[in-house]
Protein backbone atom coordinates (compact mmCIF):
# COMPACT_ATOMS: atom_id res chain seq x y z
CA UNK A 1 0.00 0.00 0.00
CA UNK A 2 2.36 2.79 1.50
CA UNK A 3 5.27 1.08 -1.63
CA UNK A 4 2.19 2.45 -4.52
CA UNK A 5 1.76 5.66 -2.76
CA UNK A 6 5.49 6.53 -2.93
CA UNK A 7 5.93 5.42 -6.41
CA UNK A 8 2.84 7.25 -7.28
CA UNK A 9 4.14 10.52 -5.88
CA UNK A 10 7.72 10.35 -6.88
CA UNK A 11 5.96 10.18 -10.42
CA UNK A 12 3.53 12.62 -10.59
CA UNK A 13 5.87 15.43 -9.08
CA UNK A 14 9.50 14.35 -10.43
CA UNK A 15 7.66 13.07 -13.82
CA UNK A 16 6.75 16.85 -14.54
CA UNK A 17 10.39 18.12 -13.92
CA UNK A 18 12.83 15.02 -15.16
CA UNK A 19 12.73 12.82 -18.15
CA UNK A 20 13.47 8.55 -18.55
CA UNK A 21 11.19 7.90 -15.30
CA UNK A 22 9.22 4.68 -15.65
CA UNK A 23 6.32 4.35 -14.01
CA UNK A 24 7.02 -0.09 -13.30
CA UNK A 25 10.30 0.06 -12.75
CA UNK A 26 10.04 2.72 -10.13
CA UNK A 27 7.76 0.81 -8.65
CA UNK A 28 9.38 -2.41 -8.77
CA UNK A 29 12.25 0.19 -7.04
CA UNK A 30 10.18 1.81 -4.30
CA UNK A 31 8.92 -2.12 -3.28
CA UNK A 32 12.34 -3.32 -3.01
CA UNK A 33 13.66 -0.57 -0.86
CA UNK A 34 15.82 1.93 -1.38
CA UNK A 35 15.50 4.08 -4.81
CA UNK A 36 18.28 5.29 -6.55
CA UNK A 37 17.95 6.92 -10.01
CA UNK A 38 20.87 8.22 -12.40
CA UNK A 39 21.88 10.71 -14.95
CA UNK A 40 18.28 11.65 -15.39
CA UNK A 41 17.95 14.64 -18.35
CA UNK A 42 15.38 17.89 -16.94
CA UNK A 43 12.69 18.43 -19.30
CA UNK A 44 12.90 22.12 -21.03
CA UNK A 45 9.99 23.06 -19.51
CA UNK A 46 10.96 22.39 -15.70
CA UNK A 47 10.83 26.32 -15.08
CA UNK A 48 7.48 27.18 -16.17
CA UNK A 49 5.50 27.66 -13.40
CA UNK A 50 8.07 30.17 -11.87
CA UNK A 51 6.20 31.92 -15.02
CA UNK A 52 9.56 33.47 -15.96
CA UNK A 53 10.84 34.29 -19.62
CA UNK A 54 13.12 31.27 -19.42
CA UNK A 55 13.67 27.48 -20.67
CA UNK A 56 15.63 24.63 -19.91
CA UNK A 57 18.79 24.42 -22.60
CA UNK A 58 20.28 21.55 -21.28
CA UNK A 59 20.04 19.96 -17.29
CA UNK A 60 20.87 16.92 -15.80
CA UNK A 61 20.04 14.99 -12.67
CA UNK A 62 23.31 12.96 -11.66
CA UNK A 63 21.89 10.75 -9.09
CA UNK A 64 18.00 10.68 -7.02
CA UNK A 65 18.00 8.48 -4.17
CA UNK A 66 15.21 7.80 -1.62
CA UNK A 67 16.15 6.03 1.64
CA UNK A 68 12.87 4.92 3.03
CA UNK A 69 13.05 2.91 6.69
CA UNK A 70 10.52 -0.07 6.00
CA UNK A 71 10.65 -1.53 8.89
CA UNK A 72 10.75 1.88 11.30
CA UNK A 73 8.35 3.40 9.45
CA UNK A 74 6.77 6.48 11.70
CA UNK A 75 10.03 6.27 14.09
CA UNK A 76 12.48 6.88 11.62
CA UNK A 77 12.73 10.02 9.19
CA UNK A 78 12.53 9.33 5.13
CA UNK A 79 15.65 10.37 3.27
CA UNK A 80 15.77 12.48 0.00
CA UNK A 81 18.75 12.94 -1.75
CA UNK A 82 19.63 14.55 -5.11
CA UNK A 83 23.36 14.99 -6.27
CA UNK A 84 24.90 16.70 -9.46
CA UNK A 85 22.08 18.70 -10.22
CA UNK A 86 23.26 20.47 -13.09
CA UNK A 87 21.04 22.98 -15.29
CA UNK A 88 21.37 25.48 -18.19
CA UNK A 89 18.85 28.11 -19.02
CA UNK A 90 18.15 30.88 -21.45
CA UNK A 91 15.79 33.16 -22.53
CA UNK A 92 12.95 32.20 -23.99
CA UNK A 93 12.67 32.17 -28.02
CA UNK A 94 10.17 34.75 -29.09
CA UNK A 95 7.36 33.76 -31.30
CA UNK A 96 7.43 35.02 -34.62
CA UNK A 97 4.12 35.56 -36.88
CA UNK A 98 5.01 33.71 -40.05
CA UNK A 99 5.71 35.11 -43.03
CA UNK A 100 2.37 35.36 -45.19
CA UNK A 101 0.53 34.08 -41.86
CA UNK A 102 -3.23 35.55 -41.33
CA UNK A 103 -5.67 35.54 -38.54
CA UNK A 104 -9.39 36.01 -39.36
CA UNK A 105 -10.63 38.27 -37.25
CA UNK A 106 -13.43 36.21 -35.48
CA UNK A 107 -11.48 33.19 -34.97
CA UNK A 108 -9.11 35.84 -33.12
CA UNK A 109 -12.02 36.76 -30.69
CA UNK A 110 -13.21 33.52 -30.20
CA UNK A 111 -9.94 32.56 -28.90
CA UNK A 112 -9.72 35.75 -27.05
CA UNK A 113 -12.52 34.78 -25.23
CA UNK A 114 -11.48 31.40 -24.44
CA UNK A 115 -8.58 32.25 -23.58
CA UNK A 116 -10.13 34.63 -21.04
CA UNK A 117 -12.33 32.14 -19.96
CA UNK A 118 -9.70 29.56 -18.86
CA UNK A 119 -7.92 31.96 -17.27
CA UNK A 120 -10.82 33.29 -14.83
CA UNK A 121 -11.54 29.05 -14.09
CA UNK A 122 -8.24 28.83 -12.87
CA UNK A 123 -8.54 31.92 -10.76
CA UNK A 124 -11.75 30.24 -9.34
CA UNK A 125 -10.36 27.34 -8.72
CA UNK A 126 -7.50 28.61 -6.60
CA UNK A 127 -9.59 30.98 -4.89
CA UNK A 128 -12.08 27.33 -3.89
CA UNK A 129 -8.86 25.49 -3.33
CA UNK A 130 -7.57 27.89 -0.64
CA UNK A 131 -10.92 28.16 1.20
CA UNK A 132 -11.80 24.66 1.49
CA UNK A 133 -8.07 24.44 3.08
CA UNK A 134 -8.70 26.83 5.99
CA UNK A 135 -12.04 25.67 6.19
CA UNK A 136 -10.58 22.33 6.62
CA UNK A 137 -8.24 23.14 9.08
CA UNK A 138 -11.20 25.15 11.37
CA UNK A 139 -13.36 22.08 10.97
CA UNK A 140 -10.04 19.54 12.45
CA UNK A 141 -9.43 22.29 15.36
CA UNK A 142 -13.07 22.28 16.03
CA UNK A 143 -13.59 18.57 15.90
CA UNK A 144 -10.23 18.08 17.87
CA UNK A 145 -11.67 20.27 20.75
CA UNK A 146 -14.52 18.61 20.48
CA UNK A 147 -13.32 15.24 20.87
CA UNK A 148 -10.80 16.73 23.88
CA UNK A 149 -14.22 17.79 25.28
CA UNK A 150 -15.43 14.18 24.96
CA UNK A 151 -12.74 12.32 26.56
CA UNK A 152 -12.58 14.63 29.65
CA UNK A 153 -15.83 13.63 30.48
CA UNK A 154 -15.35 10.04 30.29
CA UNK A 155 -13.64 7.53 32.74
CA UNK A 156 -10.25 6.45 32.08
CA UNK A 157 -11.54 2.86 31.60
CA UNK A 158 -14.09 3.38 29.28
CA UNK A 159 -12.43 6.32 27.41
CA UNK A 160 -9.53 3.47 26.86
CA UNK A 161 -10.79 2.60 23.17
CA UNK A 162 -11.91 5.77 22.09
CA UNK A 163 -9.46 7.53 23.00
CA UNK A 164 -6.44 6.43 20.91
CA UNK A 165 -6.66 9.13 18.55
CA UNK A 166 -6.24 11.73 21.46
CA UNK A 167 -3.55 9.32 22.83
CA UNK A 168 -1.46 9.60 19.40
CA UNK A 169 -1.57 13.26 19.04
CA UNK A 170 -0.47 13.68 23.30
CA UNK A 171 2.30 11.03 22.58
CA UNK A 172 4.81 13.75 22.37
CA UNK A 173 7.86 14.94 20.14
CA UNK A 174 10.15 11.46 21.41
CA UNK A 175 10.42 8.27 19.84
CA UNK A 176 7.36 8.64 17.73
CA UNK A 177 4.65 5.47 17.55
CA UNK A 178 4.53 2.51 15.12
CA UNK A 179 2.47 2.10 12.25
CA UNK A 180 -0.12 -0.01 14.16
CA UNK A 181 -0.30 2.91 16.93
CA UNK A 182 -1.64 5.51 14.64
CA UNK A 183 -3.82 6.20 11.50
CA UNK A 184 -3.16 6.76 8.24
CA UNK A 185 -3.30 10.38 7.82
CA UNK A 186 -1.39 10.61 10.94
CA UNK A 187 1.78 8.48 9.63
CA UNK A 188 1.55 10.48 6.14
CA UNK A 189 1.63 13.79 8.13
CA UNK A 190 5.17 12.62 10.43
CA UNK A 191 6.28 11.12 7.25
CA UNK A 192 6.51 14.19 5.54
CA UNK A 193 7.11 16.35 8.48
CA UNK A 194 10.19 14.65 9.22
CA UNK A 195 11.61 14.53 5.82
CA UNK A 196 15.20 14.90 5.21
CA UNK A 197 16.35 16.33 2.49
CA UNK A 198 19.88 16.44 1.06
CA UNK A 199 21.55 18.68 -1.85
CA UNK A 200 25.46 18.53 -3.31
CA UNK A 201 27.04 20.31 -6.11
CA UNK A 202 24.19 22.02 -7.23
CA UNK A 203 24.62 24.43 -10.67
CA UNK A 204 21.89 26.65 -11.84
CA UNK A 205 23.44 28.64 -14.68
CA UNK A 206 21.13 31.56 -17.01
CA UNK A 207 23.32 32.32 -20.04
CA UNK A 208 21.68 35.62 -22.06
CA UNK A 209 22.71 37.18 -25.33
CA UNK A 210 19.99 39.25 -26.65
CA UNK A 211 19.14 41.56 -23.38
CA UNK A 212 22.21 43.19 -23.34
CA UNK A 213 23.21 44.01 -27.02
CA UNK A 214 26.82 43.45 -28.20
CA UNK A 215 27.40 41.85 -24.64
CA UNK A 216 27.14 38.54 -23.21
CA UNK A 217 25.33 37.94 -20.03
CA UNK A 218 25.58 34.67 -17.80
CA UNK A 219 24.88 34.02 -13.93
CA UNK A 220 24.94 30.87 -11.55
CA UNK A 221 23.86 29.59 -8.31
CA UNK A 222 26.92 27.43 -6.85
CA UNK A 223 26.26 25.60 -4.13
CA UNK A 224 28.30 22.80 -2.78
CA UNK A 225 25.78 20.92 -0.59
CA UNK A 226 22.43 21.80 1.89
CA UNK A 227 20.99 19.58 4.22
CA UNK A 228 17.14 20.11 5.98
CA UNK A 229 16.23 18.51 9.08
CA UNK A 230 13.64 18.55 11.54
CA UNK A 231 14.77 19.81 15.24
CA UNK A 232 12.97 20.02 18.50
CA UNK A 233 11.95 23.85 20.43
CA UNK A 234 15.26 23.82 21.30
CA UNK A 235 17.23 23.72 17.81
CA UNK A 236 18.35 19.77 18.29
CA UNK A 237 17.85 17.45 15.63
CA UNK A 238 14.74 15.03 16.69
CA UNK A 239 11.87 12.77 15.38
CA UNK A 240 8.51 14.80 16.05
CA UNK A 241 5.41 13.12 16.44
CA UNK A 242 2.73 15.50 17.52
CA UNK A 243 1.31 17.79 15.49
CA UNK A 244 4.50 18.23 13.37
CA UNK A 245 3.47 19.75 10.84
CA UNK A 246 1.08 22.54 11.90
CA UNK A 247 4.32 23.74 14.01
CA UNK A 248 7.55 22.47 11.58
CA UNK A 249 10.80 23.25 12.43
CA UNK A 250 13.38 22.93 10.50
CA UNK A 251 17.62 23.44 10.34
CA UNK A 252 19.20 24.07 6.86
CA UNK A 253 22.93 23.93 6.79
CA UNK A 254 24.39 25.24 3.79
CA UNK A 255 28.34 24.57 2.35
CA UNK A 256 29.70 26.84 0.04
CA UNK A 257 26.53 29.04 -1.52
CA UNK A 258 27.28 31.43 -3.75
CA UNK A 259 26.36 33.76 -6.80
CA UNK A 260 28.49 34.95 -10.06
CA UNK A 261 27.07 37.39 -12.69
CA UNK A 262 29.48 37.97 -15.45
CA UNK A 263 29.55 40.35 -18.45
CA UNK A 264 31.52 39.48 -21.83
CA UNK A 265 32.77 36.09 -20.69
CA UNK A 266 32.08 33.29 -23.11
CA UNK A 267 29.30 31.16 -22.68
CA UNK A 268 30.17 27.38 -22.31
CA UNK A 269 30.94 25.13 -25.45
CA UNK A 270 29.97 21.39 -24.76
CA UNK A 271 32.17 19.44 -26.89
CA UNK A 272 29.11 17.58 -28.69
CA UNK A 273 24.87 18.12 -28.20
CA UNK A 274 24.17 18.47 -24.91
CA UNK A 275 21.74 15.49 -24.91
CA UNK A 276 24.46 13.97 -25.99
CA UNK A 277 27.25 14.45 -23.14
CA UNK A 278 28.35 11.66 -20.78
CA UNK A 279 27.77 12.42 -16.92
CA UNK A 280 31.82 12.83 -16.45
CA UNK A 281 31.31 15.41 -19.54
CA UNK A 282 28.73 16.99 -17.51
CA UNK A 283 30.94 17.12 -14.58
CA UNK A 284 34.13 18.89 -16.32
CA UNK A 285 31.22 21.80 -17.67
CA UNK A 286 29.17 22.24 -14.29
CA UNK A 287 30.91 20.56 -11.26
CA UNK A 288 30.63 23.65 -8.77
CA UNK A 289 34.22 22.63 -8.08
CA UNK A 290 35.40 23.80 -10.89
CA UNK A 291 33.25 27.23 -10.94
CA UNK A 292 34.38 28.02 -6.77
CA UNK A 293 37.17 30.99 -6.46
CA UNK A 294 40.65 30.23 -5.72
CA UNK A 295 41.68 29.65 -2.48
CA UNK A 296 42.27 33.28 -0.91
CA UNK A 297 40.63 35.51 -3.75
CA UNK A 298 38.68 38.20 -2.89
CA UNK A 299 36.67 40.83 -4.10
CA UNK A 300 34.44 39.74 -7.25
CA UNK A 301 37.01 38.02 -9.55
CA UNK A 302 37.45 34.58 -8.43
CA UNK A 303 39.33 31.95 -10.03
CA UNK A 304 39.14 28.56 -10.60
CA UNK A 305 37.84 25.90 -7.21
CA UNK A 306 39.97 23.10 -6.02
CA UNK A 307 39.23 20.31 -8.36
CA UNK A 308 41.33 19.28 -10.67
CA UNK A 309 41.09 19.79 -14.43
CA UNK A 310 39.88 22.89 -16.52
CA UNK A 311 38.83 25.93 -14.18
CA UNK A 312 36.21 28.59 -14.60
CA UNK A 313 36.65 32.43 -13.76
CA UNK A 314 33.79 34.16 -12.27
CA UNK A 315 32.99 37.43 -11.00
CA UNK A 316 31.20 36.48 -7.71
CA UNK A 317 28.32 39.02 -6.13
CA UNK A 318 28.00 37.03 -3.27
CA UNK A 319 31.63 34.75 -2.83
CA UNK A 320 30.19 31.00 -1.54
CA UNK A 321 29.23 30.99 2.04
CA UNK A 322 28.52 28.68 4.68
CA UNK A 323 26.36 29.08 7.47
CA UNK A 324 22.73 27.43 8.94
CA UNK A 325 18.95 28.38 8.84
CA UNK A 326 16.34 27.70 11.71
CA UNK A 327 12.86 27.91 9.87
CA UNK A 328 9.96 27.61 11.92
CA UNK A 329 6.11 27.40 10.21
CA UNK A 330 2.89 27.90 11.72
CA UNK A 331 -0.13 26.32 10.39
CA UNK A 332 -3.19 28.04 10.05
CA UNK A 333 -4.79 25.55 12.83
CA UNK A 334 -1.86 25.68 15.07
CA UNK A 335 -2.27 30.12 15.18
CA UNK A 336 -6.30 29.45 15.66
CA UNK A 337 -5.11 27.34 18.53
CA UNK A 338 -2.68 28.99 20.47
CA UNK A 339 -4.61 32.00 19.89
CA UNK A 340 -7.29 30.36 22.22
CA UNK A 341 -4.90 28.94 24.41
CA UNK A 342 -2.30 32.33 24.69
CA UNK A 343 0.29 30.62 22.65
CA UNK A 344 0.64 27.44 24.49
CA UNK A 345 3.80 25.30 24.48
CA UNK A 346 5.77 27.20 21.81
CA UNK A 347 7.41 29.80 23.56
CA UNK A 348 8.74 32.13 20.57
CA UNK A 349 5.64 34.36 20.01
CA UNK A 350 8.03 37.07 19.56
CA UNK A 351 7.09 39.28 22.50
CA UNK A 352 3.96 38.34 23.48
CA UNK A 353 1.97 38.83 20.65
CA UNK A 354 0.61 36.70 17.90
CA UNK A 355 3.62 34.25 16.74
CA UNK A 356 4.32 35.40 12.92
CA UNK A 357 3.28 32.16 10.85
CA UNK A 358 7.03 31.78 9.07
CA UNK A 359 10.12 32.18 11.16
CA UNK A 360 13.67 32.22 9.89
CA UNK A 361 17.05 32.83 11.85
CA UNK A 362 20.16 32.59 9.80
CA UNK A 363 23.39 32.62 11.15
CA UNK A 364 26.68 33.13 8.30
CA UNK A 365 30.44 32.56 9.30
CA UNK A 366 31.61 35.33 6.75
CA UNK A 367 30.22 37.45 3.83
CA UNK A 368 31.60 39.17 1.08
CA UNK A 369 29.70 40.87 -1.23
CA UNK A 370 31.16 42.61 -4.66
CA UNK A 371 29.32 44.36 -7.77
CA UNK A 372 31.40 46.26 -10.31
CA UNK A 373 29.97 48.86 -13.15
CA UNK A 374 29.66 45.86 -15.98
CA UNK A 375 27.61 43.69 -14.03
CA UNK A 376 25.41 46.74 -12.60
CA UNK A 377 24.77 47.57 -16.32
CA UNK A 378 24.27 43.47 -17.28
CA UNK A 379 21.82 43.60 -13.94
CA UNK A 380 19.72 46.28 -15.17
CA UNK A 381 19.71 45.28 -18.76
CA UNK A 382 18.03 42.02 -17.08
CA UNK A 383 15.36 43.36 -15.01
CA UNK A 384 14.46 45.64 -18.20
CA UNK A 385 13.42 42.30 -19.89
CA UNK A 386 11.66 41.03 -16.50
CA UNK A 387 9.63 43.81 -16.13
CA UNK A 388 8.34 43.71 -20.02
CA UNK A 389 7.80 39.91 -19.51
CA UNK A 390 5.60 40.65 -16.40
CA UNK A 391 4.06 44.29 -17.69
CA UNK A 392 3.21 42.36 -21.26
CA UNK A 393 2.01 38.72 -19.23
CA UNK A 394 -1.95 39.79 -19.02
CA UNK A 395 -1.78 40.44 -22.94
CA UNK A 396 0.38 38.11 -24.07
CA UNK A 397 -2.40 35.51 -24.66
CA UNK A 398 -4.17 37.76 -26.47
CA UNK A 399 -1.23 38.99 -29.01
CA UNK A 400 -2.01 37.55 -32.55
CA UNK A 401 -0.09 35.28 -34.28
CA UNK A 402 0.31 37.36 -37.38
CA UNK A 403 2.25 41.12 -38.95
CA UNK A 404 0.39 44.24 -38.14
CA UNK A 405 0.00 44.38 -42.13
CA UNK A 406 -2.62 46.34 -44.13
CA UNK A 407 -6.69 44.38 -44.39
CA UNK A 408 -7.88 41.88 -42.04
CA UNK A 409 -4.45 41.57 -39.90
CA UNK A 410 -4.46 44.99 -39.18
CA UNK A 411 -8.02 44.75 -37.63
CA UNK A 412 -6.83 41.88 -35.92
CA UNK A 413 -4.31 44.04 -34.21
CA UNK A 414 -6.68 47.13 -33.62
CA UNK A 415 -9.00 44.79 -31.52
CA UNK A 416 -5.97 43.56 -30.02
CA UNK A 417 -5.14 46.89 -28.61
CA UNK A 418 -8.85 47.56 -27.86
CA UNK A 419 -8.83 44.37 -25.51
CA UNK A 420 -5.84 44.92 -23.83
CA UNK A 421 -7.30 48.79 -22.84
CA UNK A 422 -10.43 46.45 -22.06
CA UNK A 423 -8.58 44.16 -19.84
CA UNK A 424 -6.28 46.78 -18.33
CA UNK A 425 -9.50 49.18 -17.31
CA UNK A 426 -10.98 46.25 -15.85
CA UNK A 427 -7.91 45.05 -13.57
CA UNK A 428 -8.52 48.64 -12.22
CA UNK A 429 -10.60 49.48 -9.81
CA UNK A 430 -12.64 45.90 -10.43
CA UNK A 431 -13.60 47.48 -13.75
CA UNK A 432 -14.81 50.59 -12.36
CA UNK A 433 -13.28 53.98 -13.34
CA UNK A 434 -12.70 57.38 -11.68
CA UNK A 435 -13.40 60.31 -13.22
CA UNK A 436 -9.71 61.71 -12.80
CA UNK A 437 -8.91 57.91 -15.01
CA UNK A 438 -11.53 58.98 -17.75
CA UNK A 439 -9.47 62.83 -17.54
CA UNK A 440 -6.48 61.05 -17.72
CA UNK A 441 -7.01 58.92 -20.69
CA UNK A 442 -9.08 61.91 -22.86
CA UNK A 443 -5.79 63.85 -22.17
CA UNK A 444 -3.60 61.06 -23.37
CA UNK A 445 -5.68 60.44 -26.52
CA UNK A 446 -5.75 63.79 -27.47
CA UNK A 447 -1.95 64.25 -26.79
CA UNK A 448 -1.97 60.63 -29.27
CA UNK A 449 -4.23 61.78 -32.04
CA UNK A 450 -1.61 64.88 -33.14
CA UNK A 451 1.87 62.62 -32.45
CA UNK A 452 0.35 59.90 -34.46
CA UNK A 453 -0.61 62.73 -37.47
CA UNK A 454 3.32 63.49 -37.32
CA UNK A 455 4.19 60.04 -37.38
CA UNK A 456 2.66 59.55 -40.23
CA UNK A 457 3.70 62.67 -41.90
CA UNK A 458 7.15 62.36 -41.16
CA UNK A 459 7.26 58.70 -42.74
CA UNK A 460 5.38 59.94 -46.11
CA UNK A 461 8.20 62.79 -45.95
CA UNK A 462 10.67 60.64 -45.64
CA UNK A 463 9.58 58.04 -48.50
CA UNK A 464 9.34 60.93 -50.69
CA UNK A 465 11.87 62.97 -50.10
CA UNK A 466 10.62 66.00 -48.92
CA UNK A 467 11.23 67.60 -46.02
CA UNK A 468 9.31 67.00 -42.70
CA UNK A 469 7.46 69.12 -40.75
CA UNK A 470 7.32 66.41 -37.94
CA UNK A 471 9.08 68.75 -35.25
CA UNK A 472 7.10 71.82 -35.91
CA UNK A 473 4.41 70.64 -34.26
CA UNK A 474 2.08 70.62 -37.58
CA UNK A 475 -0.52 68.07 -38.04
CA UNK A 476 -0.93 68.04 -42.03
Amino acid sequence: MFEAQVAYYLNKYLGKYLQGLDADSLRISVWRGDVELRNLSLRPEALQDLDLPVTVKAGLLGRLTLKVPWTALGREPVVVEFDRLYLLACPKEPQHAAQGATVDVVQYEAEVAQAELSAKRQRVLAAETQWLQELQAKLALKAQQQQQQQQQGQGQEQGQGQGQGAARNKAGGGGGGGLFNMNFQALIHTILGNLQLRLTNVHIRYEDSSSLPGQLLSGGVLLGRMSAHTVDEKGREAFVTADVLNLLRKAVVLQDFGVYFDVGTPFLEPPKDWASLSAREWDVLLSPARHAPAAGAGGGAGGGGSGGGAQYRHHFLLLPISGQMNYVRRSTKYLLTSRSSDNEGDGSDGGGGRPPRQEGRIALRALSLALSREQYVGARALLEALDDYTANAPYRAMRPQCRPTSGTDARVWWRYAFFAVQKQLRLQRGGCCSWSQLQTACRLRKKYIPAYARCLTAATAAASGAPSTAGTGGTT
